[in-house]
């Protein structure tokens, strides 16, 4: 929904990759939808499963947080995302 709804700029921030590009990945392989949040410095990410009309996107779990510093932590609640857009 974030993507999809463009919600505090997620479509505009957002990029698709191949997880072999993401230096250190906690997600091996795969495609992933990074959505960057420019406020935070933070973007979070999560593998692909399938690309649908009108820009809808399905991810699985679990997702990620990549911080400016490259390290990457595991969204253990979904309070942290509500958090970062609020912030945003």
């Amino acid at each position: 929904s974030l993507y999809r709804e463009n919600l505090v700029g997620s479509y505009t921030h957002s990029t698709f990759i191949q997880a072999e590009q993401l230096a250190h990945s906690a997600i091996p392989s795969g495609e992933l939808l990074m959505i960057h949040f420019t406020y935070g410095q933070l973007t979070l990410y999560a593998r692909v499963i399938s690309h649908h009309a009108f820009n809808r996107v399905d991810v699985t779990g679990p997702f990620y947080w990549r911080t400016a510093d490259g390290e990457d932590r595991r969204v253990l609640h979904p309070n942290e995302v509500l958090d970062v857009i609020i912030n945003e």
